[in-house]
């Protein structure tokens, strides 16, 4: 139901890393080319397909409040992911 974002570092480089509420993390590299998220199962991050990159950013602008809510089409974890 929330959506926030914080600067990291991830694998040696700045990211903005958004979080979907208590369920996901994803980032997207400072340069705004490759995107990944979080897998609560291996403890690491995965780069994500680069159709995923538009999703992410959009997702980041609404965290900030630059654009408004709308539904974000990003690759959630599966339920039970990380119990």
């Amino acid at each position: 139901r929330s959506l926030g974002t914080e600067r990291a570092d991830v694998d040696g480089r700045s990211v903005d890393v958004l979080h979907v509420g208590r369920t996901a993390l994803f980032y997207l590299a400072a340069d705004g080319g490759t995107a990944g998220r979080w897998d609560p199962e291996s403890g690491k991050w995965q780069e994500l397909p680069h159709k995923h990159v538009s999703e992410v950013r959009r997702g980041l602008r609404m965290a900030r409040d630059i654009s408004a809510p709308d539904l974000l089409r990003l690759p959630m974890p599966a339920a039970g992911a990380g119990s």
